[in-house]
């Protein structure tokens, strides 16, 4: 992965904690997306799990869930827990992506063994209904 000015690697972890804690309202201006999305295509899962979030929700960029899907999947693939919850919502829910409940367990799977919660308690409630429809 490329090395970031401190600057930006600080204005990334700012902004990831800011979605975390306050959601994404007013939290983009022009040139922080436009330092995002360099972070971003330079290959930070930080950033890119952002602007996945920023196209998701439409702050700051024009909403797109082709471009969210896209922005979560690169982040997903390099271990993002994040990203990896919000891919497998993407599939649960079959935004952009085709509907897959098989694929969308994949992730969370993946994002609860890194700690995610809200993919843990998805991916618990995923086998629930599981063992229900089996009985």
């Amino acid at each position: 992965m490329a090395m970031f000015p401190s600057v930006l690697c600080q204005a990334i972890k700012h902004l990831s904690r800011r979605i975390e804690t306050a959601g994404a309202a007013g939290l983009y201006t022009i040139s922080g997306t436009k330092k995002l999305r360099l972070a971003a295509d330079q290959g930070s899962a930080d950033a890119q799990t952002v602007l996945g979030h920023a196209y998701a929700d439409g702050e700051g960029v024009p909403q797109d869930d082709e471009e969210a899907v896209k922005w979560y999947r690169l982040a997903a693939d390099q271990g993002h827990a994040e990203a990896q919850y919000q891919l497998g919502i993407a599939y649960r829910d079959g935004m952009i992506v085709p509907q897959d409940d098989e694929e969308a367990v994949k992730w969370w799977r993946l994002a609860a063994d890194s700690g995610n919660a809200r993919a843990q308690r998805l991916l618990g409630m995923a086998y629930l209904d599981r063992t229900s429809d089996q009985t």
